[in-house]
């Protein structure tokens, strides 16, 4: 192993020590401070570490340290960084760790003009190195798409081998009583795969849409990394967990920018995003509706003149306090038994109640559904207006029940469809088949799938939905608007 280390003091006298360890080659060279060295510190900020936190929506927020040299000595085959994770790098101030990463990839630069030349170590901490890391801990790329199972957030994190570096802490802003949101919330594998093997999402793209679900941050400091709340640090109310590794004693609220932290007295401060809240009042003049809902109530209508009955559902109530009494429960299975099996008129008898059969515990509710109508959008099948597969005799629209037949036989087709039910239920109390009724209006599209999850079965699918869909399978047809202001003084604003 090739060890590079040295050590100088800053203005305010710190002990500021540099490490660098690497696979390449076997040997320690000590980083100087006397004019005959072979390689020593620049005179010139031999160290710079930096984050940009400028952005309050940078979810991760990386640092970057600088390190200066000035060598007469080829360093390329002792500091040039093949892959990510090649060259560690540590830096130190009084014995306490202020930076640990790597050294950059692909960075190396170093003139020969002169005998001594300077000499630029680029480094990233280690949140800089998920953009080189993919979901590898598979052996193919099948191997992943088969595995895409939902995992919770706190699973993804330690599939970031976030926890291989060091501790990961958590401000707990996120929780529901004690259960912390990365073990309550999941997603699904297959968000993070994209179109193609090519498509993947890195750990960096994995972490970034996590954090910012969650409107929240990550820093390493050290070897630890601290997820939060910019909130609760600002407020101080930060309670620490640790999601993996031990608890660390450090809390981000405990670091503060002091006069000590800077390397001399002379600071530069820039801003290159500055954020302005702008304040606008705007005085509406009108509203014209572009597109309407295919559920407008003032827009729907119907062609066939009454709903229809659609199915009955009927249940029975058993109270699982008396399962020691065979008697109840065999009266609760006989109810729901005979409510499937016996005529209907045997059940419940509008007229005369005493000629039912005395079942206890049961209920029954009707419905019914209603085919829609708007004029202002055209609903296709295999580009045939579905209009044209219903039934008319005359000018009556008949056999509405086809259209629902054809909900559940074919997969992809459109309908607008008006469900009802019996707010009360039919029991053994409430003989009457008429009475207070919910009604909701739904856009209906078949799907009629399976639990074929296979790429064949994909492309099936596909095949099938662009050929039910031909042009579409619901289409706006309505008057088209114009859009232009009515003046130089007018600003027309269109909102989806």
């Amino acid at each position: 192993m090739t060890y590079i280390h040295g050590t100088f003091k800053d203005y305010h006298d710190n002990d500021i020590e540099v490490e660098f360890r690497s696979d390449n080659g076997d040997e320690e060279i000590l980083i100087g401070n006397t004019d005959g060295a072979d390689i020593f510190f620049s005179g010139d900020e031999p160290v710079v570490i930096s984050f940009d936190a400028s952005d309050l929506f940078n979810t991760i927020i990386m640092k970057k340290c600088s390190i200066n040299l000035v060598s007469k000595i080829y360093l390329g085959n002792k500091i040039f960084a093949g892959n990510s994770e090649d060259i560690r790098v540590k830096v130190f101030k009084n014995n306490v760790l202020i930076f640990s990463g790597f050294v950059e990839p692909c960075s190396y630069t170093q003139p020969w003009s002169h005998q001594y030349e300077d000499y630029t170590v680029q480094c990233t901490d280690y949140l800089g190195t998920l953009k080189y890391k993919y979901l590898t801990d598979y052996d193919s790329y099948e191997n992943l798409v088969a595995d895409a199972n939902i995992y919770t957030f706190k699973q993804y994190i330690n599939r970031l081998m976030l926890n291989n570096f060091g501790s990961v802490m958590y401000d707990g802003s996120k929780k529901i009583g004690d259960v912390s949101a990365f073990e309550l919330c999941g997603v699904s594998l297959n968000v993070f795969l994209g179109d193609g093997e090519d498509k993947t999402f890195s750990f960096e793209n994995i972490l970034k849409e996590i954090l910012q679900y969650l409107n929240l941050h990550i820093i390493q400091e050290g070897e630890n990394f601290y997820i939060f709340d910019w909130k609760t640090v600002q407020n101080n109310s930060a309670t620490w967990e640790a999601l993996y590794g031990t608890l660390n004693s450090l809390a981000l609220s405990d670091i503060q920018i002091t006069q000590s932290m800077y390397s001399s007295d002379e600071t530069n401060i820039s801003m290159s995003d500055i954020y302005n809240q702008v304040q606008v009042k705007c005085n509406l003049q009108n509203i014209d509706e572009i597109v309407s809902s295919p559920l407008d109530s003032d827009m729907i209508d119907w062609k066939y003149p009454s709903r229809q009955m659609f199915m009955t559902e009927y249940w029975a109530i058993f109270d699982p306090n008396e399962a020691a009494n065979w008697d109840n429960y065999a009266s609760s299975v006989k109810a729901f038994t005979g409510l499937v099996t016996s005529p209907m008129t045997e059940i419940y008898n509008s007229i005369d109640p005493s000629t039912a059969i005395n079942y206890d515990n049961w209920y029954a509710r009707d419905w019914y559904v209603k085919m829609l109508y708007n004029p202002k959008w055209t609903l296709s099948y295999k580009n045939q207006n579905i209009e044209e597969l219903m039934d008319k005799s005359g000018n009556n629209y008949i056999n509405q029940h086809k259209i629902m037949k054809l909900l559940r036989q074919e997969r992809f087709f459109p309908a607008l469809v008006e469900i009802s039910k019996l707010t009360d239920p039919l029991s053994p109390t409430n003989f009457k088949r008429s009475g207070k009724q919910s009604r909701d209006n739904y856009m209906v599209i078949s799907i009629n799938g399976n639990y074929d999850n296979s790429e064949a079965e994909s492309t099936n699918i596909d095949t099938a939905n662009k050929q039910a869909s031909g042009n579409g399978l619901l289409t706006f047809s309505g008057d088209s608007g114009s859009f232009s202001p009515n003046s130089s003084d007018d600003t027309n604003y269109i909102l989806f």
